[in-house]
């Protein structure tokens, strides 16, 4: 796949500024087919990280 293509679908105006800041378009490109249980882990885990650099960056702060 060629660099420009992963821009395809995106506004000019979209294109342009990715491509300016050197962001490539996301793309989903398969599936975890994790359990119930295995999500609900991995979204307590990434809440308890948010508020670990929430508190963290507070802290720089002060």
């Amino acid at each position: 796949m060629a660099y420009e293509d992963i821009y395809n679908g995106l506004t000019d105006e979209e294109r342009e500024r990715m491509i300016k800041a050197d962001i490539p378009k996301f793309r989903t490109i398969g599936e975890a087919n994790l359990s119930k249980e295995k999500l609900e882990q991995g979204e307590k885990d990434l809440l308890r990280l948010m508020e670990e650099f929430d508190n963290d960056s507070k802290n720089d702060i002060q």
